[in-house]
């Protein structure tokens, strides 16, 4: 395991949990959100199983938490076995919110399931490759957030051409544009916009 996956949580959140195949699934959270993460719980399972099927290869880990955070630097982090994600992006109420609003807990949480395998399991060398672990998550998130969704809209139909355009967007800009191979210091990688390793 990469150090930089590794992470602890300690707090007093309160959990909902799951078993998926033999997996236990659990979403934590502010005892006041504890309603608002059913749907959460159940796509984990879902997209867990689409990515075991896809790339026919299991899940390793007996548990997958999800840490709903309220204030976090980043939207989310794949961290092994303890997903890590800002609280909005994880709320969703039947009742109260829409459907691109649960599409929003879907995408998070398929983009970050999918690091499991892309940046987890497999992880690239040195930090200027960290393009490949976002640009797959990225493109399989899209993937197995269309089958779980099960809808008419394939977001995944219009992601090449909608990515593409935002990559090119981004790496005009010669401060923001980002070599494929480049031996780089950390203090470097940690100054860098991020936006490109994403869409590139």
């Amino acid at each position: 395991m990469s150090t930089y996956l590794l992470a602890l949580a300690v707090s007093d959140f309160v959990f909902k949990f799951r078993h998926c195949r033999n997996i236990e699934i659990r979403v934590w959270c502010q005892p006041a959100k504890v309603d608002n993460v059913d749907y959460a719980l159940h796509i984990v399972c879902r997209l867990l199983m689409y990515y075991e099927n896809f790339f026919s290869i299991p899940y390793p880990l007996k548990k997958l938490d999800v840490f709903a955070v309220p204030e976090l630097r980043v939207l989310a982090m794949e961290n092994w076995g303890l997903i890590t994600v800002r609280q909005k992006l994880v709320d969703y109420n039947q009742r109260l919110n829409s459907l691109r609003e649960r599409r929003v807990v879907t995408d998070v949480l398929a983009h970050e399931i999918a690091h499991m395998w892309f940046g987890n399991l497999a992880t690239m060398r040195w930090w200027n490759d960290l393009w490949l672990n976002e640009g797959f998550a990225t493109m399989m998130g899209q993937k197995a957030a269309d089958f779980v969704e099960n809808t008419t809209l394939r977001m995944s139909q219009y992601f090449a051409a909608d990515i593409t355009i935002k990559a090119m967007s981004t790496d005009q800009h010669t401060t923001m544009t980002q070599p494929i191979s480049l031996k780089e210091s950390s203090h470097h990688i940690l100054g860098q916009d991020i936006k490109i390793l994403y869409n590139k």
